[in-house]
């Protein structure tokens, strides 16, 4: 007889409840969920659960906590002052109480969003989340250790929460600090399914000292919808921007990154498309199959213009896209194509960003960026969290406010360090402790720019009433520098003692190859892992630990772009940026590896047992398989599982 899924609960009522309405039920009965992990296979079979309704709060204590039930949050779909876009998004229910346990849904300047009190309730957070959108979709606390069936990765962690039911969350929170809540569902993080989640305690709310809160959760958005420019369904609307639409990404494509290219690019990497025509892949030197580029007049030119010659690219493959000429740490800088350039190849993708949202608000459209008004002489702690899709910003502080960097991921650092450009990419946050200044009365803008690009988006801190002249523009004349390692290099983790290794305990090193990428497809060690809910393949390729691990990851960017790594359920401390060694290094969860053959080590202990998802953030990067898995041995014990003593890409020692 199957067992019921615990995970997929009856709101209101205990199991093994009946109801007259089980439409809902019927169909979870026939989910079987494959959801296999190296040789690890999951089988889930869902029996008959029953949805019930619970009857509506009485309005005298709609707004009063009650410990006994849990935070009623429901996922759903909205306009956004675009007729042909939707976005979604995640609310309290109407007439729901905002706080149950140590979770309340508040309001913080315009963003609405989940705060955790860790003193209250041991940190206890009870949440049903509702789906009120037409597919099936659930959240993740990135950032937060949970443990693994609470951790919001659909078809892996648990099924997704299917339209019209509701999955109940219920774990304990042990950090404090900036978080993010999202969508782990296909597009979803995309279209808007996305808000802040703070934890908050005592000690560090004393700590920071600031007078005021303010949160800028930034986000990209697609001018049309998501299906539209990511597999061209676009029905009878058009691919084109309504009339009038300014669309600035494009137009800055077009204008200043397709007329960008390095003349001395090896034609190994030039040769796939080109902004005015394709042209297919060949060398100068080698016997691969010769293209249209690569005629003896070509040859002589690049010849006699280039210095260095090309890497021999005899017998590549140039339709594999994990052939080793694609390994960008292959070629010099003078080798390479631009970013700039790649950027036009993928234009369709990229010039659909129209907009760059800050508390939902784009200075495209009526209304502008959002105005906080702060008070002159106090301190103002500012959460900056990255929730967009695949836009890296560069945050830039007015000099005036002295910023002082106070964390990142949520991990405190040690204080002293005063950045006014701070690198931002998705997944990630940072908290700055800035100054406001008592004299004159003033508007400071904080901006986030698209690093590599000039267009931005912002809010603006106030101290007096600001006319429309104090606007800052959606575009600036100075294009933003691409990501790097210096803003990581200056910053040490104020205690990473519970990231350490201890004698007595295993060491595990294993080798995290970003590969691929050219035709924009993306792996990692040149596995390619199709993440499409309900139902994941197996990982062939998962990096496997045993509870009490201290395990190291090498993460090597071979490919031409950044990815901002992500591991689940885990923090972790960088040991070494580009092979140099990192005395106190940052703890974090999310770490942005800039393009081209730049490298890190970071280590974690491994404490939470699960089969946890280590992916790229950058949503059309995990989309096309840029994603692995680390897995505990021994988690599944209930499940046939083939052993799993062979540690693939790792060496083991006990030092």
């Amino acid at each position: 007889m199957p067992k019921t899924n615990p995970y997929i609960q009856n709101l209101g009522s205990s199991p093994g409840s009946s109801s007259s309405d089980n439409s809902g039920a019927s169909k979870r009965s026939k989910i079987a969920l494959a959801a296999g992990f190296g040789a690890l296979v999951l089988v889930v079979v869902v029996a008959t659960a029953v949805v019930v309704s619970r009857e509506k709060d009485d309005k005298s204590s709609s707004n009063r906590e009650r410990r006994d039930e849990p935070l009623q949050l429901q996922l759903y779909n909205y306009s956004m002052q675009h007729p042909n876009v939707t976005r979604l998004g995640i609310r309290l229910k109407d007439g729901a109480p905002n706080c149950s346990a140590s979770a309340c849904w508040v309001t913080m300047n315009g963003q609405a969003g989940l705060v955790v009190n860790r003193s209250k309730e041991n940190g206890l957070v009870r949440i049903a989340l509702e789906n009120l959108i037409d597919q099936g979709t659930m959240i993740h606390w990135h950032g937060l250790d949970v443990p693994f069936h609470q951790d919001g990765v659909p078809g892996l962690t648990r099924p997704p929460i299917y339209p019209g039911e509701t999955s109940l969350y219920e774990y304990n929170v042990s950090q404090t600090g900036t978080y993010f809540m999202h969508s782990h569902f296909e597009w979803h993080v995309q279209q808007g399914m996305g808000t802040f989640l703070i934890v908050v305690d005592n000690d560090d709310d004393k700590v920071a000292g600031a007078d005021q809160e303010v949160v800028m959760f930034l986000e990209d958005m697609f001018s049309v919808s998501t299906m539209c420019v990511i597999n061209k369904e676009c029905g009878n609307i058009p691919y084109n921007p309504p009339a009038g639409e300014l669309n600035y990404s494009y137009n800055f494509l077009m204008a200043n990154d397709g007329v960008t290219f390095n003349k001395c690019a090896c034609p190994t990497l030039r040769g796939l498309a080109t902004p005015t025509s394709p042209k297919q892949p060949c060398s100068c030197n080698g016997q691969p199959a010769v293209g249209s580029m690569c005629n003896a007049s070509f040859c002589k030119q690049y010849e006699a213009e280039c210095a260095t010659e090309c890497p021999d690219s005899t017998g590549a493959n140039f339709s594999d896209t994990e052939d080793h000429i694609y390994d960008f740490c292959r070629y010099t800088p003078e080798q390479q194509p631009t970013l700039r350039w790649l950027h036009t190849r993928y234009s369709r993708m990229w010039h659909a960003y129209t907009h760059l949202l800050a508390n939902n608000r784009s200075m495209l459209l009526e209304g502008g960026p959002q105005q906080v008004p702060v008070k002159a002489g106090s301190q103002v702690r500012l959460r900056m969290i990255n929730g967009a899709a695949s836009v890296c910003f560069w945050m830039q502080i007015p000099d005036d406010l002295r910023s002082e960097v106070y964390a990142v991921d949520g991990v405190n650092v040690k204080r002293g360090v005063y950045e006014s450009s701070i690198p931002l990419c998705p997944g990630q946050r940072a908290d700055v402790i800035i100054n406001i200044p008592t004299t004159p009365a003033k508007a400071y803008p904080i901006l986030a720019q698209w690093a590599g690009e000039l267009n931005q988006t912002s809010m603006i801190l106030t101290t007096t009433d600001i006319t429309k002249a104090d606007m800052p523009s959606p575009t600036i004349p100075v294009r933003a520098p691409l990501t790097s390692f210096d803003f990581e290099k200056k910053l040490s983790a104020q205690n990473d003692s519970f990231i350490r290794w201890q004698p007595g305990r295993r060491k595990l090193e294993f080798d995290v190859n970003l590969t691929s990428g050219w035709v924009h497809e993306f792996s990692i060690n040149k596995n390619l892992w199709n993440l499409t809910p309900p139902v994941l393949p197996p990982n062939p390729m998962p990096l496997v630990v045993e509870e009490g691990d201290y395990a190291c990851m090498t993460i090597r960017n071979q490919g031409h772009v950044g990815h901002p790594l992500h591991l689940h359920g885990h923090s972790f401390r960088v040991v070494e940026i580009d092979g140099v060694p990192v005395a106190n290094g940052t703890v974090r969860d999310t770490l942005q590896l800039p393009p081209r053959c730049h490298s890190a080590k970071v280590c974690f202990l491994a404490d939470n047992p699960g089969a946890w998802l280590c992916h790229c953030h950058m949503l059309e990067h995990v989309e096309h398989g840029m994603a692995t898995s680390v897995e505990y041995k021994d988690f599944c014990t209930t499940c046939s599982a083939k052993n799993l003593q062979d540690v693939p890409l790792a060496s083991v020692s006990d030092k």
